[in-house]
C-alpha cells in the first residue's frame, strides 16, 4: 500500500511537473519567438539569419538543392528577395553573380539596415535593399523582367502570400525561376505537440492559416500535394520540392532534440548534410522547411 501510494504521489507530481514546464514554454515562446519560429516574428529582427549560429548551415542546405535549378545568371539579370530580411540568400547570389542585379524588400527597418551594412562590409556593389512590403515592391516592377525571385521563410507568418502569385508571376521572364519555402502541417504538428498546445489542433487541421501557437500573428500551413496544387494552379511549373532540415532544427524546434547542427563537428555537420539532401528528396513535410522551385510557363 505504502509502495503504490508513494508510486501514485510521484506519478502526480511528475504530470504536475509536465504541465507546469509545457505551460512556462507556451509563455515563453509568445515573448521570445525568435528561436523558435513560434510567436510574433512579424517587426522582431533580434534573430538574425545571418548571424544565427545554425543558419549557415541551412542557408548551405537551400545551397545545394536551388544551385541545381538557377537560371543563367548573366549581365543584366535581375533577382528579386521577396522578405530578404537580413539578406541571407541575397548576399550569397549577389556575391557568386557580380553582373547581376540583387533587389530585396523587408517590412522591417532594421533587416534592411543589417543588410545594406553586411553588403557595404563585404563589398558587394549589386545588391540592394529597401523597407517595402511585398505586394508594395512587386508592383513597382516592370512585367517579364526577372529572372529569379526568391521567397523563402516568409509564407509560414504571411497569411495573404498567395495573393502576390499573380505579381510574381507577371514579374518573371518566360522561364524565369521562383524559389518557395514554407512550413508543413506536419512540423506545425509536431510544435503543438512538443509544447502541449492542443487547444490548437483542431486549427492545425481545419485550416491552413489562424492564430496559432496562440499569437498574435496569423500563420499559414500546407502539405507537400497543396504546395504542388497552388503553384500549378497559379501557372507554374515545379521542378522540384524537397525537405529542408527533416532531421535537425535550431534552439526550440520540436527536431532541435534530434540534432541542432552548430553543435555538431565539421566532419559531423557534412554527414548531416548528406543525410538531409537525400531524405529531404522523400520525407518533403517532415523537414523545419519545405522548399519548392518552380518556372513561369
Amino acid at each position: 500500500m505504502i509502495r503504490h501510494g508513494l508510486f501514485r504521489l510521484v506519478s502526480f507530481l511528475g504530470r504536475a511537473i509536465s504541465y507546469v514546464g509545457r505551460s512556462v514554454r507556451a509563455f515563453a515562446l509568445t515573448m521570445d519567438p525568435d528561436k523558435s519560429g513560434l510567436g510574433a516574428v512579424i517587426g522582431s529582427t533580434q534573430y538574425n539569419m545571418v548571424t544565427a549560429p545554425d543558419e549557415p548551415y541551412y542557408l548551405e542546405q537551400y545551397w545545394c538543392v536551388l544551385s541545381e535549378h538557377l537560371p543563367s545568371l548573366q549581365e543584366g539579370s535581375l533577382v528579386l528577395d521577396l522578405g530578404c530580411g537580413q539578406g541571407r540568400l541575397s548576399l550569397r547570389l549577389a556575391s557568386l553573380f557580380p553582373n547581376s542585379k540583387i533587389l530585396g524588400c523587408d517590412l522591417s527597418d532594421q533587416a534592411i539596415v543589417a543588410a545594406t551594412t553586411f553588403a557595404e562590409e563585404r563589398e558587394i556593389k549589386n545588391a540592394s535593399f529597401v523597407t517595402q512590403s511585398i505586394s508594395e515592391f512587386l508592383a513597382t516592377t516592370t512585367p517579364s523582367s526577372v529572372d529569379l525571385i526568391i521567397f523563402t521563410e516568409v509564407t509560414f507568418f504571411y497569411a495573404n502570400w498567395r495573393s502576390d502569385l499573380p505579381s510574381i508571376l507577371r514579374s518573371l521572364k518566360s522561364g524565369g525561376v521562383l524559389v518557395l519555402s514554407s512550413r508543413t502541417q506536419y512540423f506545425d504538428g509536431l510544435c503543438l505537440v512538443k509544447h502541449g498546445m492542443w487547444e490548437n489542433v483542431e486549427m492545425l487541421l481545419g485550416a491552413r492559416n489562424g492564430r496559432i501557437f496562440n499569437s498574435s500573428v496569423e500563420y499559414t500551413w500546407q502539405t507537400s500535394s497543396e504546395i504542388r496544387n497552388i503553384l500549378s494552379e497559379a501557372g507554374f511549373e515545379l521542378a522540384d520540392i524537397r525537405g529542408i532540415g527533416v532531421c535537425s532544427g535550431i534552439l526550440g524546434d520540436p527536431l532541435a532534440d534530434v540534432c541542432i547542427p552548430s553543435e555538431l563537428s565539421d566532419a559531423e555537420r557534412n554527414s548531416l548534410m548528406k543525410l538531409e539532401i537525400e531524405l529531404g528528396r522523400g520525407v518533403i513535410d517532415g523537414g523545419r522547411y519545405m522548399l519548392a522551385i518552380a518556372r513561369k510557363l
